[in-house]
């Protein structure tokens, strides 16, 4: 496979040599295509954005924010604005019907890029102008869908338009996290992190073969959708098949569907969909051949050894065809990855520290610790990203940590970790840290503890448990569809005694909360920060709240009635 020092080099290589290839396709809920395109139809619908954009006075440099419904409409206004050397600059679009939320959180997005076009389809860009207006958000919105190929054609543009392929250092893309709170933090990436990471992954798939097709249903807006997906597959020139994840949600057998219909070889999403996925298999009485995908890929959050098993025996996937990858926003998204399996403790490896392009280095108090000690996760890689944007000390503080024994600079993840005989392991973040009498407590601990033991009654994936008071910790969770109130007054009472008991830990607030409720990232990432900001602040809306457990006097022990305590 050829080797590019940029992203747009590869789209130019592509859009020669596979002209009528189909690298890109969209399928609705019923997996059924709605839209599809070749590296060609893309070079041509980019240069069409490209020039519209160079009309309206865009120049090298300047930010344009990326803003489509699910589709691959996006892609031509992605490249559109690489093409000209401006950065674009992608996010989840705001929904019309959350536009009194939504607007100024785009509006905090357009003001921290200084961005002042947003590309869209025509459709959403009509109705997005007269909000941004009112909002004051200062972009004006350009619909990209019906722009005339031809005409761009005819247009007197310079020679070496569509030879621009930018310099490897060049900054290319700004991704915008789905859950960004306060100031947005906009991770700076350059050409030559995109092209590592698109090698990368293609390691990790052990080189791609011609008849690799990957499948993929995650969002197309940061991260594993566009990264791991789209500039994957305009790299390598491999077909991909993408859904919304909207569709997924709604239906998760869409996922095998896809997987059978076009026999993928490769797939990737979080371990909670997969859970998902194995339960609607069971509860439809249905089974699933995936034994033609050789590479079943978790990533985005850690994975669980039962999830890992699961998948192998119910979906008929070797072993030795399932990876647990590793990666974050600051390195694009992938790190390391390798095969899955589970040490003594459950834990499931992400992958070797070492390798020609990657070390990995578990850091206490600014120097490295021993092998099986926990401690942040510090990379040094070249898909570690330039920056934030806009935000020289934050990324001074984060990018650009010295490490004693070792040259150049290094990124703090504020992921914590361990390695065991040159395999990394995930055990939490930093900041969601329980520390209790100066001792550490990791919260997927806890929440993978509760799930298992109350799994038949709560969603799985959708409890989260933090820092509750100095020497306490909280609790919220989520009821399965149909949830009894008054058959399970107890629960919480029953959760609050099992953590003490396990965990050694007390819990001082234990909140049961409708299915849908929590908050999580578009990737199904927890957002522990805001549950907890909104459960000390009590600020859950009242029908929101099934049950609400909470105690006081951590010296007594929970009676056994609970009834003392609520």
């Amino acid at each position: 496979m050829k080797s590019y020092s940029t992203i747009l080099e590869a789209l130019n290589n592509n859009a020669i040599e596979i002209p009528d290839k189909v690298v890109f396709t969209w399928v609705n809920s019923q997996c059924e295509e709605q839209n599809k395109m070749t590296c060609k139809q893309l070079e041509d619908q980019s240069n069409a954005v490209a020039a519209r954009l160079l009309k309206l006075g865009c120049e090298k440099g300047d930010r344009v924010m990326i803003a489509y419904p699910f589709g691959l409409e996006f892609l031509a206004g992605m490249f559109g604005a690489m093409k000209i050397g401006a950065i674009a600059c992608s996010i989840y679009p705001p929904n019309p019907k959350q536009l009194k939320t939504d607007m100024p959180r785009f509006r905090g997005f357009t003001k921290d890029a200084g961005a002042k076009y947003a590309l869209s389809t025509n459709m959403f860009a009509t109705a997005m102008t007269a909000a941004s207006v009112l909002y004051k958000t200062g972009v004006t919105w350009i619909g990209t869908d019906k722009l005339s190929i031809k005409k761009f054609n005819r247009t007197n543009k310079p020679k070496s338009f569509e030879k621009y392929v930018g310099e490897p250092e060049d900054i290319c893309l700004v991704q915008y996290t789905s859950g960004s709170t306060g100031r947005p933090k906009g991770v700076m990436l350059t050409h030559n992190n995109l092209v590592e990471t698109c090698k990368g992954g293609i390691s990790l798939t052990d080189c791609l073969e011609p008849n690799d097709v990957e499948v993929l249903w995650v969002p197309q807006y940061h991260d594993m959708g566009l990264v791991t997906g789209f500039m994957g597959a305009t790299y390598s020139g491999t077909p991909l098949v993408m859904a919304s994840p909207l569709d997924f949600i709604v239906n998760p057998l869409l996922w095998t569907d896809m997987v059978e219909t076009y026999r993928a070889t490769i797939t990737c999403a979080p371990n909670f969909a997969y859970a998902l996925l194995l339960k609607r298999l069971q509860q439809a009485n249905r089974t699933a051949d995936w034994s033609c995908v050789k590479r079943v890929m978790f990533g985005g959050e850690p994975a669980q050894s039962h999830v890992v098993e699961a998948v192998s025996k119910t979906l008929s996937v070797k072993p030795d065809h399932i990876y647990n990858n590793y990666g974050l926003a600051e390195a694009v998204v992938l790190l390391t990855g390798g095969p899955a399996y589970s040490d003594s403790q459950a834990l499931v490896p992400c992958g070797p520290v070492d390798s020609p392009t990657l070390k990995l280095r578990i850091v206490q108090d600014g120097r490295e610790v021993k092998e099986g000690e926990v401690g942040s996760i510090w990379a040094q890689s070249p898909r570690v990203a330039a920056g934030y944007y806009g935000q020289p000390e934050l990324t001074t503080s984060i990018f650009a940590n010295a490490l004693p024994g070792y040259d150049g600079t290094w990124l703090d993840t504020s992921d914590l970790g361990k390695v065991v005989d040159g395999q990394l392991y995930v055990t939490g973040r930093v900041k969601d840290v329980i520390i209790v009498n100066g001792k550490n407590y990791y919260p997927t601990d806890v929440e993978l503890s509760v799930d298992e033991t109350f799994g038949d009654i709560i969603r799985p994936g959708r409890t989260s448990a933090f820092q509750h008071g100095d020497a306490s910790v909280g609790i919220t969770l989520e009821g399965r569809t149909g949830f009894d109130k008054s058959a399970n007054e107890r629960l919480a009472v029953e959760i609050a005694n099992h953590v003490s008991q396990v965990h050694g830990l007390f819990v001082s607030e234990v909140l049961v909360l409708k299915l849908g409720v929590t908050p999580k990232t578009t990737s199904g990432k927890l957002k522990r920060s805001e549950i907890r900001k909104t459960t000390l602040a009590g600020d859950w809306k009242a029908s929101a709240v099934l049950i609400k457990f909470q105690q006081h006097d951590n010296t007594a022990p929970l009676m056994d009635d609970g009834k003392s305590f609520l």
